[in-house]
């Protein structure tokens, strides 16, 4: 059986980002993160890696699909934090060195599961991480709420007024079903919705369809910068409401 150190994921990303990850992420064994040094030379490089516990008995086909599902869930966070973030992605999968042939991407119909370990050893990973990484303790926290899951998930996906739109609705779903309500203005919320709907302004980006409706004016109207701050907003006032022991956002 394959155990979490016989696999390495090479990383894409932003290098100062990760360097300062990798200072810390190899104690967490849900997502250990280590790199940026070259041994031989004694200077820093750009060679990042990472590995999971949730690796360990799966095939290769599997490690690939969890790989692409963590890198999503991460980037999801880090576009809830940042308005356009430098996505992680797979430079190449090592299994005991060698390189492995890439597969596509799937889709994955659930969340993750978590990996077998036991619950103290869950809590201990998840603290560090709480301790250390916003967007990591996301990444983890989507393993056992569906809410953060659908969010992150969500959020990894092109910015446009269809993805924000189903955001909003995924939002006020969990708003009833937890009996809170995200703080937002009525006037903003009118301006997202009528950008969101109004195919005169954003043309094959809009919610809807061509439909014959009057202009909007312009101060009824928002950029799409101006949405994804609405939307990130009420994401990030929902979670400290839903799950106030473990989200904070300053």
């Amino acid at each position: 059986m394959q155990m979490q150190g016989d696999w390495e994921v090479l990383l894409n990303g932003d290098p100062q980002e990760i360097r300062q990850l990798c200072t810390w992420g190899h104690s967490i064994n849900y997502f250990r993160l280590w790199g940026g040094v070259d041994d031989w030379n004694d200077c820093p490089n750009d060679d990042f890696r990472f590995n999971s516990n949730l690796f360990e008995g799966q095939t290769q086909e599997g490690v690939w699909q969890i790989t692409y599902e963590l890198l999503s869930l991460f980037n999801g966070a880090s576009t809830l934090l940042e308005r356009e973030p430098y996505k992680l992605s797979i430079y190449k999968i090592l299994l005991e060195g060698g390189e492995l042939t890439r597969q596509e991407k799937r889709n994955i119909p659930g969340m993750l599961t978590k990996p077998a370990v036991s619950s103290q050893a869950w809590a201990d990973d998840l603290r560090k991480a709480l301790g250390t990484s916003q967007k990591i303790s996301l990444m983890m926290l989507a393993a056992e709420h569906e809410d953060i899951y659908l969010f992150l998930k969500f959020l990894d996906q092109d910015s446009s007024w269809i993805t924000y739109y189903k955001i909003l609705d995924t939002l006020e779903t969990w708003e009833r079903r937890k009996g809170l309500k995200a703080f937002r203005s009525k006037r903003k919320e009118k301006k997202f919705t009528c950008s969101a709907n109004n195919f005169s302004l954003n043309g094959f980006d809009a919610r809807h369809g061509f439909q014959e409706m009057m202009q909007q004016p312009a101060q009824v109207s928002m950029t799409i910068d101006e949405g994804h701050q609405f939307i990130t907003g009420l994401v990030k006032d929902y979670l400290q409401q839903a799950h106030p022991q473990f989200v904070k956002f300053k």
